[in-house]
């Protein structure tokens, strides 16, 4: 058990740290680096690939997903982890809404085209993935952190091309 325990903490380390090291490869003298491009390139396309997952889990019913009618005996039973998962997966509206969403981070990521639009919608989903977490205390929220963190450095690595957009948007005015 204290096996576990420890490759569970070294393994939160490890996505955190690897988060943190990515956003200090964002500085100015880095990232034109062509390693550093190529490290930002396959980040994104491991982002794209875990939205992806995310959503189809969503989808298929393996994540939020309702099975039976509980009282208020069982309810009160329930830790804010258990209630969450059960709560969230009474809409079905809802669970398709979000693994759709999540599915769309991923292929706008992957798309070479619109990846500044999926780093955009990605941050904004992880937030609130993460904001959840931390406020309903799911376990994984030490993986979810990391991969916002992640998806910062890809939008600070991003960031001179979104200044540049955004200056012809204002010069056309």
């Amino acid at each position: 058990m204290k096996a576990f325990v420890f490759a569970a903490w070294l393994f939160r380390f490890l996505a955190l740290a690897s988060a943190v090291g990515l956003l200090c490869l964002t500085h100015p003298r880095l990232r034109t680096r062509p390693a550093v491009q190529r490290s930002f390139t396959v980040v994104r396309w491991a982002l794209a690939l875990i939205m992806i997952v995310y959503g189809v889990v969503k989808l298929t019913g393996t994540q939020l997903h309702h099975r039976e009618t509980l009282d208020c005996a069982q309810i009160m039973a329930l830790g804010s982890a258990r209630l969450f998962w059960y709560f969230f997966g009474y809409s079905r509206f809802y669970v398709v809404f979000a693994g759709a969403v999540e599915i769309a981070c991923g292929l706008l990521l992957a798309s070479h085209v619109m990846r500044r639009l999926g780093v955009l919608l990605t941050l904004v989903t992880l937030t609130n993935i993460v904001v959840m977490d931390f406020a309903f205390d799911i376990e994984p929220k030490y993986w979810a952190l990391s991969l916002l963190l992640s998806s910062v450095a890809v939008l600070l690595h991003e960031l001179p091309a979104y200044w540049t957009a955004a200056a012809t948007l204002t010069r056309g005015e």
